[in-house]
């Protein structure tokens, strides 16, 4: 046998890198088009005001990262404000505009750098978006685009709520507060048991660390339930549905850009227009153009819920209902929680990390501070509401688990818990955008479109999968992948 060649000294292995591109916000897209082609992955955004106006800072990771950068940052010509030639530079770049650099570069960049100090703390994300602006920008806009790299990268971002959604949230934050001091007797005679209407569940539920009021707009009708020992409460609910289901579907005209699809892909896979909608976004300017899993399982304890798996009291099994009203599939959740509750494990966590089954989760700040994401980028739990700011002045856009599964994983489902509240009561409002539990998932036609036309369609591959299909499906795909892994190889005789 031929001894093996000495180890030439001049080589060394490929390792990833981490390198920083600084550019002007309309030249984002330019900027990160060669740099994610070449397989490198997005780890950090921040959108900086300096003495040169706004920039924005993306960070990126992989093989031979640097001088992708810097190639990059040539060929953006004047839209490029600074881009690394060396490692050192690059390491430098990550120290001036990342303070998580250290969750940011990896262990090979580090051994190539002395950190002084302490340990740099996780930041919060620095972008908060005009949602006004966002939803009449065209798909593909540099604001569209920074919208959808920050997503990506974070989980979720910050959106300035316009003046009519602010006041419509308020109002009803105000009065879901008052329907919560009702007695328990009289909340449960006011609104049903928690259980399917139309094959979706609706309805209150008392949890053991949280109350909650899960409502869906009807077709052509109100709100399933409707309550009515509150005065205004039903119609309340109705407006901030249909206001925020417009938005929400507004929202996804970029998503579906950036993905690489036709911008009005996913409305196939929403339920159908409503004329609320069209008037719900009134505010913004912009006339706009939602995925039961199936349903959770039950138990004699009682109901389980199906994002959180938290079992919530019930005196009897849920009720299905099938000569009831048809509900659209997004949904609204009113949830109730208490400071001094102790949670998961004696913790302050009265909601359990999870991920929304859904596209998109539009949650506005709450009354009081409690929700954190873990952000994408590091893996750490960011808080991301603060007891100086009013409510739902601003919103948390969040990535649901539909729309993790039909792009491939492009775009990650974003993790989330809330925490009880120092004092006082919090009441919490997310919107979870879904789509048709029955609509057929086929990404061959869009797939096909994108590669004649040069572009990359970042979706999975299926071809008769309905949303209601998506968790057994990867339920079963990874069950496969695990006996595969497990499988026994045949040894050669």
């Amino acid at each position: 046998a031929m001894a093996p060649s000495p180890r030439d000294p001049h080589k060394t292995m490929a390792c990833s890198e981490t390198s920083v591109l600084v550019m002007y916000p309309p030249s984002l897209g330019a900027g990160l088009a060669p740099l994610e082609a070449k397989g490198l992955r997005l780890v950090g955004l921040r959108l900086v005001q300096g003495s040169v106006g706004a920039t924005i800072a993306i960070a990126v990771r992989g093989v031979g990262a640097v001088a992708a950068c810097h190639r990059a940052g040539l060929a953006l010509g004047g839209s490029c404000v600074r881009s690394a030639a060396t490692l050192e530079e690059a390491l430098e770049l990550t120290l001036e505009h990342f303070s998580s650099a250290r969750e940011l570069l990896s262990e090979g960049d580090l051994e190539n750098l002395a950190l002084p100090g302490p340990p740099r703390v996780p930041a919060q994300t620095g972008i908060t978006i005009d949602l006004s602006e966002l939803l009449i920008a065209p798909p593909g806009s540099p604001l569209s685009q920074l919208f959808c790299c920050a997503l990506r990268v974070e989980g979720f971002v910050h959106v300035a709520c316009p003046p009519r959604t602010v006041a419509v949230l308020r109002r009803l934050e105000e009065l879901c507060a008052a329907w919560y001091t009702l007695p328990d007797d009289e909340k449960e005679r006011d609104i049903s048991d928690y259980g399917h209407v139309d094959r979706k569940f609706t309805g209150y539920r008392q949890g053991r660390y949280r109350e909650q009021l899960e409502v869906r707009l009807e077709t052509g009708g109100s709100v399933v339930p409707a309550p009515r020992l509150v005065e205004g409460l039903a119609a309340a609910l109705e407006e901030a549905l249909a206001l925020l289901e417009a938005q929400g579907r507004s929202l996804m005209l970029h998503v579906a850009y950036d993905i690489g699809v036709d911008v009005k892909w996913f409305h196939g896979l929403l339920d159908s227009d409503d004329p609320r909608l069209g008037t719900a976004a009134a505010d913004t300017g912009k006339d706009t153009g939602a995925a039961d899993t199936g349903a959770a399982g039950t138990g004699a304890a009682g109901t389980r819920d199906a994002d959180t798996g938290e079992t919530f009291i019930s005196s009897a099994s849920p009720k299905v209902d099938k000569s009831g009203p048809a509900l659209r599939h997004s949904l609204m959740r009113a949830c109730r929680y208490v400071a001094g509750v102790r949670g998961v494990g004696g913790s302050t966590v009265l909601c359990d990390e999870h991920t929304d089954v859904g596209f998109l989760t539009l949650d506005a700040h709450a009354n009081r501070p409690g929700l954190e994401v873990k952000r994408r980028a590091d893996r750490q739990w960011i808080p991301i509401e603060s007891e100086a700011e009013p409510s739902c002045e601003r919103m948390a856009i969040m990535v649901g688990d539909t729309l993790e599964r039909t792009s491939g994983g492009y775009y990650e489902a974003t993790p989330h818990r809330v925490h009880a509240p120092s004092e006082g009561e919090r009441i919490g409002l997310p919107f979870l955008l879904r789509g048709r539990s029955d609509a057929i998932i086929d990404t061959r036609g869009p797939k096909e479109a994108a590669l004649k036309s040069g572009r990359v369609a970042r979706l999975g591959a299926f071809e008769t999968t309905t949303i209601k299909e998506l968790p057994a499906l990867e339920a079963a795909q990874s069950i496969l992948h695990s006996w595969f892994r497990s499988a026994k190889v045949p040894q050669a005789a």
